[in-house]
């Protein structure tokens, strides 16, 4: 789909009216002798045909390399590319719909694109491949259909959500990239028509927020003010905005909540009075930047911040510490926790009244709920309070495997010394391996050091409760949408002394060996402690372990 001969060149331009010729001529334009005549001006104006693009010297990765240089080449009208496929190792197809004033663009382009990275890629071109009725595809519908659904009037601010929206399943084979200023502009236009106000009380609900992160988006273009709604909260975070300039186009509206993390311009700024006057520049009725409230220091007003850190010199070590600790947590083992508890380590834990019946279900497999408000055998309070790495790493073994994110924690340093800290951890997470809603754990763990430079947790306190409503408003996708990367891979460092003491005596625990033979298999397997207990039990099931290693 492309530009429309006449004034106007937007996604939702008439288009005029004339009847698609039963049979088609097709005509084929060649990068080796590309020119236009009569035949290929007639073969590129049959209305409602798809010409078929032949794309040589490509890879499978190039795919939006190729697909946003030939969309740049076509502006300020808008290209919408369709089915592009890989035909062999080397050679790619899509199909789209466009005019003789386009493909005149791609001749004296020579047909050749210049990627970004430097590679050449050629094209051919047929023309009127094909009749829309053959391959009925309405790409205005589709992508109408995608901004409807991402449309939320349900609540009293009104939402368009626009985050990754070239990755959208509902887009199918449509290619319509937001971080090409033409599509972005032409989009935006195409939501006014789309979500327009249906009747009187939608009328009165304006859209407050728009999102549009994610998204590569480098610069903010459009042609006039789409929008008549009042915007109040924006959210670019992780596009590729590299200087703040680049947000004048939203200046006009009354913006209070901006969100910019993870952009390239956050880190043109050496402290964060700087960022906050520079932002402020074009949004004068900002109160909320990156989810940090500002503008309150003259009123003298405490200023919130996430992480409370009292002891500026520990945070680095403090942020060392907890994603080395929630990195372990998140393998698919715990039993590269070895190490992190001390010897004389203390661990409890208690669960909060959970409504939702299937996150019952897995707590019920794994938790020793150590409320003290609720038992009835205290008998049970001693045997919940864990004592040693060797029973703490065994009932962390039983919860399910789990995925945390950094992003979404708040942390406290409760209390500071030279060799040891006690730090409050809380925030969402969930069990990878099924389907039920994230939960919320707190954890509070004391951390001391010890030789080698090394830290070990003599107490850990863990409670797993309900999300709090505060939650709802907050964008969980990264954290619910698990894949096979969404875990950082563990890779174990050269041990401590003390830390091949606690696998040492690990290793006894479980096989029963004397310290002469777990020593043995553990050097054999250079400290990697599964690897020694794998060797361990093919040896003892083929009766290959010799019965010294049990006196």
């Amino acid at each position: 789909m492309a530009e429309n001969t006449g004034s106007s060149n937007t996604i939702n331009s008439t288009t005029t009216t004339k009847t698609t010729k039963n049979f088609l001529n097709p005509v084929r334009l060649s990068y080796k002798d590309p020119s236009v005549d009569k035949s290929v001006e007639n073969a590129a104006n049959v209305i409602n045909a798809w010409h078929k693009f032949i794309l040589y010297n490509v890879a499978k990765e190039d795919k939006n390399l190729i697909l946003d240089a030939i969309i740049e080449i076509c502006a300020p009208g808008l290209f919408i590319p369709v089915k592009y496929q890989m035909e062999t190792d080397t050679k790619a197809t899509f199909l789209s719909m466009c005019r003789s004033n386009v493909i005149s663009r791609f001749v004296n382009q020579k047909m050749q694109l210049k990627l970004k990275n430097g590679k050449i890629v050629y094209y051919d071109i047929v023309l009127s491949y094909l009749t829309f009725k053959e391959f009925n595809l309405n790409v205005l519908q589709i992508i109408s259909n995608v901004i409807k659904a991402r449309f939320s009037k349900e609540s009293i601010r009104k939402t368009l959500n626009l985050q990754n929206f070239s990755t959208d399943k509902l887009l199918g084979s449509v290619y319509c990239p937001l971080h090409i200023p033409v599509v972005f502009d032409n989009i935006l236009r195409l939501s006014k028509t789309v979500i327009a106000p249906i009747n009187n009380r939608d009328a009165k609900l304006p859209i407050r927020d728009l999102i549009l992160r994610n998204n590569n988006l480098e610069s903010l273009v459009f042609t006039e003010k789409v929008f008549s709604f009042v915007f109040s909260k924006i959210d670019l975070r992780n596009n590729k905005l590299y200087d703040v300039t680049l947000l004048k186009p939203f200046s006009e509206y009354k913006i209070t909540e901006l969100w910019l993390d993870g952009n390239p311009l956050c880190s043109n700024y050496s402290s964060a009075k700087d960022y906050v006057t520079a932002v402020k520049c074009y949004f004068p009725h900002l109160q909320l930047l990156d989810g940090e409230i500002i503008g309150i220091e003259d009123k003298q007003v405490p200023i919130y911040h996430k992480h409370f850190v009292q002891d500026k010199i520990k945070i680095n070590l403090v942020k060392q510490f907890l994603e080395h600790f929630f990195t372990c947590y998140d393998q698919e083992d715990r039993l590269v926790f070895n190490g992190l508890y001390d010897a004389g380590a203390l661990f409890s834990m208690t669960i909060g009244p959970i409504t939702d019946n299937s996150q019952k279900q897995i707590i019920k497999s794994f938790a020793t709920n150590r409320n003290l408000l609720k038992f009835v055998d205290y008998a049970k309070c001693t045997e919940f309070l864990l004592y040693g790495p060797e029973k703490i790493i065994t009932a962390l073994r039983r919860e399910p495997a789990t995925l945390h994110k950094m992003k979404f924690l708040d942390i406290d340093l409760l209390y500071s010394t030279s060799n040891s800290f006690a730090v409050f951890v809380q925030g969402p997470f969930v069990y990878r391996k099924t389907n039920v809603p994230p939960m919320w754990f707190t954890r509070t763990l004391i951390v001391v050091a010890k030789e080698d430079n090394e830290f070990c947790i003599i107490n850990d306190q863990y409670h797993i409760d309900n999300c709090p409503p505060s939650l709802n408003n907050v964008d969980l996708s990264e954290l619910k949408i698990v894949t096979q990367h969404s875990v950082p891979q563990f890779n174990p460092i050269s041990f401590s002394g003390a830390e091949k003491y606690q696998l040492l005596r690990l290793l006894q625990e479980l096989t029963t060996m004397n310290d002469k033979y777990s020593e043995k298999y553990l050097i054999e397997a250079s400290w990697d402690i599964r690897q020694a207990i794998k060797t361990f039990m093919q040896q003892y099931l083929s009766n290959r372990v010799p019965t010294e290693a049990f006196k």
